[in-house]
């Protein structure tokens, strides 16, 4: 939900911080800035355009997110990652469904992520989605843990005692399910849209109403990314890492696309 348009805008140059806010660039790759040292973080909707600018920065290697349907660029590896708890939905494709394209688009994936998957492995119908339309692909689970809850400027902090949660997400059950994960007692929830944009009397609000409660506003680190400077006094993140069960055949994969890149 930034502004950067077609681009190519350079969130992070690889050398130090974001060079531009989350209304240029978007929450996420603004946080992503943020939190990778050393990498450069390009935006715009022209995936080739954004590719060579990178590469101009001294990138050797582009990874894309949400960029299974950009054909313009080659790429050496996609994959895919579909949500274990629905991962077709009603079957259908957008505006009608869930799916960006048809399940036996799958075809063109190299690797399939299971994603908030137990350990235990995916659900029989995504297996045989991926046995079916795309039987050489690597198939491997992953999950988000809690890792711990930090301020805005990133540092860790103490998990706290009450907490009034808030978000702008698309799934917020998840991070409501996450803080009973990471022990917090939520004393009220909040769920605005994905991407929300938040005004100065939400914030205010929220602010108040925590403080009327004895708790501590807490979001996610996406929110957090977005509202900046403008975050309720004493707002905290709780940080979110993904884990993939028994990575080794996705890095196998990854490390043969590198290579095939290396030898053009």
């Amino acid at each position: 939900r930034g502004r950067a348009g077609r681009g190519p805008v350079v969130v992070s140059d690889g050398r130090g911080g974001p060079l531009v806010g989350a209304a240029v660039a978007g929450d996420e790759p603004l946080l992503l800035a943020r939190t990778l040292d050393g990498v450069v973080v390009v935006v715009g909707s022209d995936r080739v355009a954004g590719a060579a600018a990178a590469a101009r920065l001294g990138a050797d290697c582009v990874v894309l997110d949400d960029g299974f349907q950009h054909r313009r660029l080659a790429r050496d590896l996609d994959v895919v990652l579909l949500d274990a708890t629905r991962p077709f939905g009603n079957g259908r494709v957008l505006p009608a469904g869930v799916l960006r394209e048809p399940v036996d688009s799958l075809g063109r994936a190299g690797a399939v992520v299971a994603t908030r998957c137990p350990p235990e492995g995916p659900v029989p119908e995504l297996s045989a989605a991926v046995a079916r339309y795309c039987p050489g692909a690597v198939l491997a689970t992953s999950e988000h843990r809690p890792s711990g809850f930090v301020d805005a400027f990133g540092a860790a902090r103490p998990a706290p005692g009450l907490a009034w949660a808030f978000c702008g997400i698309a799934e917020p059950a998840s991070f409501r399910s996450a803080l009973g994960d990471a022990g917090v007692e939520v004393v009220a929830f909040t769920a605005f849209g994905d991407h929300h944009p938040y005004r100065d009397d939400e914030i205010a609000a929220i602010a108040a109403r925590a403080g009327s409660r004895g708790a501590v506003p807490v979001t996610t680190e996406k929110d957090l990314a977005r509202l900046g400077t403008s975050a309720p006094a004493g707002t905290l993140a709780l940080a979110v890492e993904a884990v993939v069960h028994e990575p080794g055949a996705l890095l196998a994969a990854v490390r043969r696309a590198l290579a095939r890149g290396a030898g053009r």
